[in-house]
């Protein structure tokens, strides 16, 4: 399956939109025309960001601040997304980050937090959004990941 062509009555959701690599696929999405739902926790770079997207390309931008990594907020906008008046075609998973050192010594709480939102968001809002594209037989799906994470490393 790929990315159908953009219509009105489809939207592309880019999570971790705030900066950097989402950031960046907001700008060529809708450069293209496509409707987008951002996603991250910084909402004034969200809006600033989604402010310039409909002015530049007059597309339909809407925001979700809440964290993907919290299990209800994201089910809160999966409900979203499937009541919504747009179709998802796509979806970006790009949030994300990492931590280093040895497990014994970091944060625990850090590092399930980063389980939720490395892991758990891409599974939980893939599993979510994936059906009913392949009902449809169009949309795409990126994983965003970093290459440490095919490094190996003690």
């Amino acid at each position: 399956m790929s990315l159908p062509a953009p219509e009105p009555s489809t939207t592309v959701v880019i999570t971790g939109a705030s900066s950097g690599i989402g950031t960046e696929l907001a700008r060529q999405l809708a450069e293209r025309g496509y409707n987008l739902v951002l996603v991250a926790r910084r909402r004034e770079r969200l809006e600033e960001l989604a402010g310039m997207l409909r002015a530049r390309h007059g597309i339909a931008v809407d925001l979700d601040d809440a964290p993907v990594g919290d299990p209800d907020a994201r089910a809160c906008l999966i409900g979203s997304l499937h009541e919504g008046e747009r179709k998802v075609v796509g979806l970006c998973n790009n949030a994300g980050f990492g931590t280093y050192g040895r497990f014994q010594r970091l944060d625990f709480k850090r590092e399930q937090e980063e389980v939720r939102v490395n892991v758990d968001a891409v599974h939980h809002l893939t599993g979510a959004l994936l059906p009913r594209m392949l009902e449809r037989g169009a949309g795409a799906i990126l994983n965003v990941a970093s290459v440490a994470g095919f490094q190996p490393i003690p």
